[in-house]
């Protein structure tokens, strides 16, 4: 039996009201027939809402089964003229080539329709060491994810708000080989605190996906991608993090690593293949640790 989701907008509520918070202003997500033990491939931050699948979206199932993008079934978009139209792969596929990954310019999203994929639990946490140790753990988070199976993705983040780098991990294949390829690790870098556990897929949006208020009445958020993380970027942060002015809280996450089956997927099977990626040499597909383009020797991270 295939497992599909479908997902349904609304309007939001007025900032500032009762309504308006970090739930309600996201879009539900419906499961028809289907029991808790699917997931669809959502983002890895609780706060993104569904609609990430116009620009790609990267999650942290994307080394199991791809980028969001590559998992939508069909959608139903209201074009700037009023039409309403359906998009798969059969009814206006040129549209729906377009709506995975090249943005929300080709209308408004009132439907979304993912595939679903069986998982009952997956092993989450976090792993976290003390800052001054920055450039090991950077070091150790690249040797770590250059072999990273697919069901296997990672985070790293470091503030000096709490004077901690921090492992975000999720592994969402065999709980004992995750447990196995974890405790390896945790042997010869035993972290400060360690919160790996056993837990339902949707729990890891509660452990990772709550930001917390800024430490400086102004905020700064940037990113890039890189398309490897060199000595000469570790070195980089290394140097910003000790440049930070006590009074504000400086941060760099390395996050959305992409290898596996998001590396697979044809260049040209959605619009996913060039937005917001540097680009390189043509991808070889069944070699890559890499995105659809750019170099086979290491994943893009997104800083």
């Amino acid at each position: 039996m295939e497992r599909h989701a479908s997902v349904s907008c609304w309007r939001s509520p007025a900032p500032g009201s009762e309504r308006d918070s970090e739930r309600t202003r996201q879009p539900r997500l419906r499961v028809r027939g289907i029991g808790a033990t699917c997931a669809p491939v959502l983002g890895q931050c609780g706060g993104v809402g569904s609609g990430l699948v116009l620009g790609g979206g990267l999650g942290w199932l994307s080394g199991r089964h791809g980028a969001t993008c590559d998992n939508l079934v069909s959608a139903h978009i209201v074009t700037a003229e009023g039409r309403s139209l359906t998009a798969d792969s059969v009814t206006n596929p040129d549209l729906f080539w377009a709506i995975r990954g090249g943005g929300g310019n080709f209308g408004i999203a009132t439907s979304l329709e993912y595939q679903l994929y069986p998982l009952k639990e997956v092993l989450a946490g976090s792993l976290v060491y003390p800052i001054n140790r920055a450039a090991s753990i950077l070091r150790l988070f690249r040797e770590l994810m250059s072999t990273a199976p697919d069901d296997l993705q990672a985070d790293c983040y470091l503030t000096t708000r709490n004077a901690a780098a921090k492992l975000n991990v999720v592994y969402s294949g065999r709980l004992d080989k995750g447990e196995q390829l974890l405790n390896t690790f945790r042997s010869a870098n035993t972290p400060d605190q360690d919160s790996m556990k056993r837990t339902s897929f949707s729990e890891i949006y509660q452990m990772f996906g709550a930001d917390e208020p800024a430490s400086c009445p102004l905020a700064l958020d940037k990113g890039t991608y890189v398309e490897k993380l060199s000595d000469e970027v570790i070195d980089l942060v290394v140097g910003r993090l000790r440049q930070s002015p006590p009074s504000c809280e400086t941060v760099f996450n390395f996050s959305h690593y992409m290898h596996g089956q998001v590396c697979r997927v044809s260049p040209d099977a959605t619009a996913f293949g060039g937005q917001n990626i540097i680009k390189g040499s043509p991808s070889q597909e069944h070699k890559c640790r890499h995105a659809r383009v750019g170099r086979p020797e290491e994943g893009l991270h997104r800083v």
